[in-house]
């Protein structure tokens, strides 16, 4: 039996070309031997072939020409794909292409090659799967690929081995947009460098919209390059965002789009990077505009084509923003911490140590006295830190209990106010710590944990291999919230479960914000529970999004918050969106008005498995948890 491919953590590139007619995926159980090509002036249609399965006809069968390419794996396989597309049919289909492996070069395939180009030259990677449109004929064409470097002998029968298990541990999508309106104009596409050096972004003040784009690019070989105007005048002013000679680099971006005199346009932007956000460049809402988009966020750089996707993950801090913040990212791996608390926790210590780098400790964060003093001393590599879970309240970290593959220490302290709880996604272990505290209480504190098979892999005389050099090197914050207005109200925390069945949003009228949220979940033995009701009254509607039954599930939420009229300059939710692995549902609430903040929690490889937040007479603020595939 041939190797067996999971496509849950692939990388999606395109589709290029249009988007007229149906989607289509094939997404085979094994690599591709084969591919049908069926084409005259266009790309009539296309049939694919893996090792274990074939996927239907793509297309038009009928064709002056229908050609094979025959791939010799898994001596050979797909790395590359090119071609032209135009508009010559009324709507963008596809006019030519090409592919390549490792070892040759096939095509061009159908007719005018003097149309829109483009490409994805795979370096280091393989395609391993297709997706796109067709109409008569094929309309668009994108890929899945995967590193190169994963084995391609595994036995599909050993679960360590497996390319699910790898590719389920190392991968994530990434969605590439395009955002906006992609019908009309033309596009473009300007293919991938190194890095980027320059954003220039050309600003109109009527309409006060994103007139055009340039950027300057740096080559593998440390060429520069210009690209074209990608727009029409160029606008009033330019806004710059420069990289050049730094260690920043671009990320993600984010936006609005809308209607703009008949045509869906850009109206504003923000550029991400690793190091801070440059904008919003434009009018976010300008001439009524509230479509929102923002990238995947993602463990690499735009601009390379390259990812790396063992990463450190942050979860929290969970507790009280007042404090100053700290950060444990040791060498070695933890071996000991110390709890100094009584009614809250005052203060904690750890310990780490490994073969090569001797015992460290970090800093003593809060108090170093108090009425009790424990330790918990972890057997490494035997024993390893797995999950965390306490309570928070009145400013401080009121209790804390902290569990490893074998025991659980705890509960310190003494709390029975708000919970917060990482249980340890399955294959992970916390690396790390970080927080606030302050000169006699600990405020708040979040983990950082890793893969563990990867991290107890590690070789520990290697200084590229140390906690630190991981961690500094790989780690992307996932972003849990609240946000909103925190620190006002009642703080609320419903914890963590195996899913989310349905999610009820209780809107008012006047003022038309989020009155109250309340959230049916299911444990992990299938389980109900019903929250309470996060809010004040229960709102003039209620918005249902029902789960329940179905395959799709929560990966995001987004939305608004500002003043609430005749209330004082109390601040609530205004507008809440939910993303799903399938759909969008919302807005719901008033979306924005003067003096509203937008917000989105970060997109990651995972689903949301919890909520938390802050209420007061409405929902005032909301986090997520998420569980990371």
């Amino acid at each position: 039996m041939g190797d067996k491919i999971n496509f849950e953590g692939c990388i999606s590139h395109g589709p290029w070309g249009g988007s007229a007619g149906k989607s289509w995926i094939y997404k085979p159980n094994g690599f591709i031997k084969k591919i049908t090509i069926v084409h005259d002036n266009f790309i009539e249609g296309i049939k694919f072939y893996s090792t274990e399965t074939e996927s239907s006809h793509i297309g038009g069968k009928r064709g002056d020409n229908t050609d094979e390419i025959f791939i010799n794996y898994p001596d050979e396989y797909l790395t590359s794909i090119s071609g032209t597309y135009d508009k010559s049919l009324g709507f963008f289909s596809l006019r030519s292409l090409c592919f390549g492996t490792n070892h040759n070069h096939y095509g061009p395939y159908g007719g005018n090659l003097d149309g829109t180009p483009f490409s994805f030259e795979g370096e280091g990677v393989k395609i391993v799967g297709f997706h796109g449109h067709v109409s008569k004929c094929v309309t668009g064409i994108g890929i899945y690929v995967m590193p190169e470097s994963f084995p391609t002998g595994l036995n599909s029968t050993s679960a360590d081995n497996s390319m699910h298990e790898m590719r389920s541990r190392m991968s994530i999508p990434r969605d590439a947009g395009p955002w906006g309106g992609s019908v009309g104009g033309k596009p473009w596409d300007d293919g991938v460098f190194s890095t980027i050096k320059e954003v220039r972004v050309h600003v109109g003040e009527y309409p006060n919209v994103i007139h055009a784009i340039q950027f300057v690019y740096v080559e593998s070989n440390a060429k520069t390059v210009l690209s074209p105007m990608h727009g029409g005048t160029t606008g009033d002013k330019m806004e710059l965002v420069n990289l050049d000679g730094t260690d920043e680099y671009l990320i993600g971006i984010s936006g609005f789009y809308g209607d703009v005199n008949g045509a869906e346009a850009i109206t504003s932007i923000t550029f991400h990077t690793n190091k801070k956000i440059h904008g919003p460049f434009g009018e976010k809402n300008s001439l009524g505009c509230t479509d929102h988009f923002t990238s995947t966020a993602s463990p690499g750089k735009i601009g390379d084509g390259k990812t790396n996707c063992d990463e450190c993950i942050t979860h929290g801090p969970w507790g009280d923003s007042n404090g100053k913040s700290w950060i444990y990212k040791p060498s070695g791996f933890i071996r000991k911490i110390t709890i100094v608390y009584e009614s809250c926790i005052d203060g904690i210590k750890f310990y780490s140590g490994g073969s090569s780098t001797g015992e460290t400790e970090s800093s003593h964060f809060g108090d170093k006295e108090g009425n009790k003093t424990d330790e918990i001393c972890i057997d490494y590599p035997n024993e390893y830190l797995t999950s965390i879970s306490g309570t928070i309240g009145g400013g401080t970290v009121l209790s804390l209990s902290f569990s490893t593959n074998q025991n659980q220490y705890g509960p310190f302290g003494n709390g029975i106010d708000s919970r917060f709880s990482y249980e340890g996604d399955e294959g992970f272990m916390i690396v790390g710590f970080h927080g606030r505290s302050s000169g006699m209480y600990l405020n708040a504190i979040g983990i950082y944990v890793m893969p563990r098979s990867f991290a107890l892999g590690l070789n520990s005389t290697s200084a590229d291999n140390s906690m630190h050099e991981m961690c500094s090197r790989m780690s992307i914050p996932r972003e849990a919230g609240p946000w909103g207005t925190s620190m006002v109200g009642k703080p609320w925390d419903d914890g963590v479960f195996s899913t989310i069945k349905e999610v009820r949003v209780h809107v008012g009228e006047s003022p038309n914000v989020i009155h109250a949220i309340q959230f049916e979940y299911v444990e992990s033995n299938a389980k109900t529970v019903l929250s309470p009701m996060h809010g004040g009254t229960s709102g003039d509607k209620m918005e249902l999004v029902n789960l329940d039954g179905t395959n799709e599930y929560l990966t995001g939420i987004s939305g608004f918050y500002g003043p609430v009229e005749g209330y004082n300059g109390l601040k609530a939710i205004t507008s809440i969106t939910l993303y799903t692995n399938k759909r969008i549902h919302g807005p719901f609430g008033g979306k924005s008005g003067v003096g509203c903040t937008y917000f989105a929690s970060t997109a990651s490889p995972g689903k949301i498995v919890g909520f938390h937040g802050w209420n007061d007479c409405f929902l005032t603020a909301i986090g997520v948890h998420m569980k990371y595939f």
